[in-house]
């Protein structure tokens, strides 16, 4: 198999000695890891039995090693397990993890020497992890992307040593049971890592062209088509970090794509199936740094959620007809500072979670409690 990708050097790790001024949580038996400053990858985990909506939460500490904690006796989110390495293999970047229809998990992430990883868990016993093993000899840059497709089975996503994107779908429920590394959609060369959102019973793709414009492709399991950008930006944009999700146009998935560039963010969204409204700005006091995506799954509404350069988290909510103003996450006395991008999941019942690195480099998060992002968990350490 050849490789794709090169490894490139490990990105510096963020440090402050500044520290997080918010409601203490649940203790750990031992000290939460400082994380390297990329956001965390969540999923649900194999105990959600029961109407339980159980987390689990996997992030790279700073010295590059894994570490996942899951919530583990209520729906409050009140009580996670201490924080357990998963393996000895060092990574840089952020992980992506995926749940697969037969209820176990599976997460990949980049090695430091470049090679893309994966480690799944229901090995022998439900609750075993397999370890960490090369995925078809495929070399990254950046960081991976996950999601299950139109079929439900995983698909992954990196960045390719020339510069284009490739995919690889699970074909079975053995270790070794991957496709080959297949291009997707075309020569467009790219930077950064892609995006992936799952609309319309397929899976939406968003990578920024070396151009530094926004380009998107959509497949259903039969294939990706060319490329297609999504529209003139006015000016250069900051930095590449797409967020991206759906909402619900007249019965239709449709994805609403947001990047972190001038006051509020540049935002486009899809108005029929392969058209995309002009990029316009969100508007608002303050400049965007990053931004990432979740549906709310009650009305249809993309919500956005992005970290300003105030170093708050704040969310907006779009639909079909409006678009709010962004405001704060959690009670607006325990608005804090966050030293990287937020992560956000989806739970079934629509409620959202919102996990967010402190200034001390530890993880907070907090949930909403009612519908419609009004109410929240105070934040707390995880």
């Amino acid at each position: 198999m050849r490789r794709i990708i090169r490894a490139t050097a490990v990105g510096s790790v963020l440090a402050s000695f500044l520290t997080l001024t918010l409601p203490a949580g649940a203790a750990h038996a031992a000290p939460p890891p400082v994380t390297n400053g990329a956001p965390p990858a969540i999923a649900l985990n194999h105990n959600n039995e029961g109407g339980a909506q159980r987390l689990e939460v996997f992030v790279v500490d700073e010295a590059g090693i894994a570490q996942h904690s899951w919530n583990w006796d209520d729906d409050d989110f009140h009580h996670w397990s201490t924080w357990k390495p998963l393996g000895t293999a060092h990574f840089t970047g952020g992980l992506a993890a995926v749940r697969r229809a037969d209820g176990s998990l599976e997460v990949f992430g980049r090695s430091t020497d470049g090679f893309l990883l994966h480690n799944r868990r229901a090995c022998v016993a439900p609750w075993e992890w397999c370890g960490w093993e090369r995925l078809r000899d495929a070399q990254v840059i950046g960081s991976p992307a996950v999601a299950l497709n139109a079929s439900g089975v995983p698909e992954v996503f990196v960045h390719g040593l020339d510069h284009r994107l490739f995919h690889t779908v699970a074909t079975g429920a053995g270790r070794e049971d991957w496709a080959d590394w297949t291009p997707v959609g075309g020569p467009a060369p790219m930077r950064g890592s892609p995006t992936v959102t799952r609309a319309r019973n397929g899976l939406d793709v968003f990578i920024e062209g070396t151009d530094r414009h926004v380009y998107n492709t959509f497949g259903t399991g039969s294939g990706y088509p060319p490329f297609r950008r999504t529209g003139q930006i006015e000016g250069q944009f900051h930095d590449g970090r797409l967020g991206a999700t759906w909402h619900t146009v007249r019965d239709l998935r449709l994805p609403v794509v947001m990047t972190a560039g001038g006051l509020g963010g540049l935002m486009t969204r899809q108005v029929r199936p392969g058209t995309f409204e002009p990029w316009q700005g969100t508007f608002g006091n303050l400049r965007v740094e990053s931004v990432t995506g979740a549906s709310d799954r009650r009305d249809g509404a993309a919500v956005m959620y992005a970290r300003f350069t105030d170093l708050t988290l704040r969310r907006q909510r779009i639909t079909d007809h409006f678009v709010d103003g962004w405001d704060a996450i959690g009670p607006p006395r325990d608005l804090g500072k966050f030293s990287a991008p937020p992560a956000v999941f989806a739970l079934p019942s629509g409620r959202h979670c919102v996990f967010g690195r402190g200034l001390n480099g530890t993880l907070f998060y907090t949930c909403e409690t009612t519908t419609r992002q009004r109410d929240w968990l105070p934040w707390r350490p995880l």
